[in-house]
């Protein structure tokens, strides 16, 4: 899976990074529609309402999307989910690849919008591995645990996760 959504991102780096240089004439228009694009996508961040608007269309579409790609198994059904999601999170991670996205465009050259995507997608793939190996670890952790321990460890868990995780986010 991570190939896959590593390679879609560099993919969108290399397009964006070409269509900015085929409007290189058009340099100073691109970076005020960027610039205004990249205000509004900061308030797509910041803007609970909008932003939760994003997540549950992204969430609709990456269950659809598993579902149908989980039936190719293998590595093959890995990288095409890893390739889908890659194109599907956008309207989740919308806001940050979106004003990545921008900034390559106004470079205008396709091989620099393909190193700055790639490096923004490893370090993606990278935070989602370390949060769920943190979340392996407290799953771990609980399963040890028995009877009433077990459940307000749990409840502990569900209440930090829901109360920082918008913070966090943020």
């Amino acid at each position: 899976m991570n190939i896959g959504l590593v390679l879609s991102f560099a993919f969108l780096g290399v397009v964006t990074g070409g269509i900015g240089g085929f409007l290189i004439s058009w340099r100073t228009v691109l970076e005020s529609i960027a610039y205004t694009a990249m205000v509004i996508f900061g308030l797509f961040l910041l803007v609970d309402k909008l932003n939760s608007y994003l997540i549950s269309l992204s969430s609709f579409l990456s269950n659809l999307v598993g579902r149908r790609t989980g039936n190719l198994g293998g590595d093959f059904g890995s990288f095409a989910l890893g390739l889908v999601l890659g194109v599907l999170w956008s309207p989740c991670i919308g806001p940050i690849v979106g004003a990545i996205l921008v900034y390559t465009m106004i470079l205008g050259t396709p091989l620099i919008g393909f190193l700055v995507m790639l490096i923004y997608a490893i370090g993606f793939v990278l935070s989602i591995h370390i949060v769920v190996k943190i979340f392996e670890g407290a799953k771990t952790r609980i399963k040890r645990l028995k009877g009433v321990k077990k459940k307000k460890e749990e409840k502990t868990v569900r209440r930090k996760l829901t109360s920082r995780g918008r913070f966090l986010e943020k």
